[in-house]
């Protein structure tokens, strides 16, 4: 799966795009209801808060367009935090859009984000802190994670083991200083088979 993350400063909007199956109508309503956990949560989403709760901190206007493989119709949904409060909006309006049945996408566009558009700085650290969520699925190539107009994607940069002498016996050769640790989690989690912890 691609995964582009397009930013417009001129226009104070990020987008977020990716080629996957897209939102079907089956799961549409739930997707967009905040806290609403999705029936299977062996994969990333577990509570169902987490692309509502990450677009209402950056903005109050944000839109999702979004095609699902094999429909004959794209569908864009449109929140405006300000006007569904004031207006007491219980449901918003979903327009269709007549699309190929064959494409398959999900556009997230933030908007007027003014002051919260991220930075320089800002932006070195959500790539790396990108990375860091998304590391097992780009070890294993399961995803390309592209970065505005970066011509590389994204890749993980692992932390490097330190070796030396243990600190008692300074004089005898250099060892890796790691230990392997197995840990268990309840069934549906996410575990990084690769995972160290230095000691």
């Amino acid at each position: 799966m691609k995964i582009r993350i397009r930013l417009d400063p001129e226009g104070s909007r990020i987008e977020v795009s990716d080629n996957a199956a897209g939102i079907s109508p089956e799961d549409f309503a739930r997707a967009f209801r905040p806290a609403e956990i999705p029936l299977d949560r062996t994969g990333l989403s577990e509570f169902g808060m987490g692309m509502k709760a990450a677009a209402c901190w950056f903005t109050d206007i944000w839109q999702v367009h979004t095609k699902a493989l094999g429909e004959p119709v794209a569908r864009v949904v449109r929140f405006d935090i300000d006007l569904i409060v004031t207006n007491k909006t219980e449901n918003l309006v979903v327009e269709e859009i007549p699309a190929d049945p064959s494409e398959h996408y999900t556009v997230i566009t933030l908007e007027k984000l003014g002051k919260k558009f991220p930075q320089a700085r800002t932006q070195k650290k959500l790539k790396d802190h990108l990375t860091s969520i998304y590391r097992i699925f780009l070890r294993s190539d399961d995803i390309e994670l592209l970065w505005d107009e970066d011509a590389k994607p994204l890749a993980f940069s692992e932390v490097a083991i330190l070796e030396a002498p243990p600190a008692a016996t300074p004089d005898v050769p250099a060892i890796e200083l790691r230990r392997e640790l197995r840990l268990e989690f309840s069934v549906g989690s996410i575990v990084d088979p690769d995972f160290r912890a230095v000691v």
